[in-house]
């Protein structure tokens, strides 16, 4: 096996290692309701994924989308809800919906979700970019959480739905770039990030598919995790990075350490 060839082999595992663990309070409480035969059925679990992918906003705590799962899910099975049926949901903090408006705004969106989750189950044989597609059309979804959403059903539920992940994208922001950078996957002085197709994307892209070609977009989680504050079990932090307990540090290359490679090779 040449040098290169070990070097993935070594990033596979840090990665498959990090799923080792649960991480995601979601999925753990998805899969415990599962074992015990909690859903009435098929639509019923998708339409339980589509609504915790929707509640988990940007700037929301997982735990707390989860709970405002919780609080609904044993209506999802149903073809309608109404306000009066629903517990007061939290809304994201960076929303300029509160909580009485995000609670109308689900229950106006539930017939999306319902519908979407029939499609799902009927159509059964999907593509990541044509499900995440038709995810994103349902209110309040948005890229994020329709991404989101296509990784749960493809993990949670294969049995019900096949999804094929082979043309996942990695989504690509400050802290995977940052990490890619100091892993030596690009050069932030040449490998630019300006979006979809520019090289410094497709430079990642084509790892991702080197390394995991029937599911990418495995490599975002553990990579952009690693990169976020200290506080949230980050450690490749913008400048002097924290590399004991990295699960990349036995063999990152530590490219980059006295300053932020996203700063220079993102260009938004």
């Amino acid at each position: 096996m040449s040098s290169s060839e070990d070097w993935i082999e070594q990033f596979r595992q840090a990665v498959e290692r990090y799923y080792e663990k649960p991480h995601d309070p979601f999925m753990e409480w998805f899969s415990q309701r599962r074992s015990e035969n909690a859903f009435a059925g098929h639509v019923h679990e998708l339409a339980t994924i589509l609504t915790d992918a929707r509640f988990d906003q940007a700037g929301i705590p997982a735990e707390k989308a989860l709970e405002n799962t919780i609080s609904v899910y044993e209506l999802l099975s149903a073809d309608l809800v109404s306000v009066s049926q629903v517990p007061l949901l939290t809304a994201p903090p960076n929303s300029e919906m509160g909580n009485e408006s995000w609670t109308r705004a689900f229950v106006t969106a539930f017939p999306a979700i319902r519908a979407t989750a029939i499609e799902i189950v009927k159509t059964h044989d999907w593509a990541a970019p044509g499900l995440q597609e038709r995810i994103d059309a349902i209110p309040w979804m948005g890229v994020k959480t329709s991404r989101l959403a296509v990784r749960w059903i493809h993990e949670l539920v294969p049995d019900a739905v096949e999804v094929d992940m082979s043309d996942s994208r990695v989504p690509v922001d400050r802290n995977l770039y940052r990490v890619a950078s100091r892993l030596r996957i690009v050069d932030p002085s040449r490998d630019v990030y300006s979006g979809e197709g520019s090289l410094g994307d497709a430079r990642i892209q084509q790892f991702a598919r080197l390394a995991f070609p029937r599911y990418p977009v495995r490599i975002d989680e553990p990579m952009w995790k690693m990169a976020r504050r200290s506080q949230d079990g980050g450690h490749c932090h913008p400048k002097n990075p924290r590399c004991d307990g990295c699960f990349f540090e036995s063999f990152c290359p530590k490219m980059h350490r006295s300053s932020d490679p996203s700063a220079t090779g993102i260009r938004l």
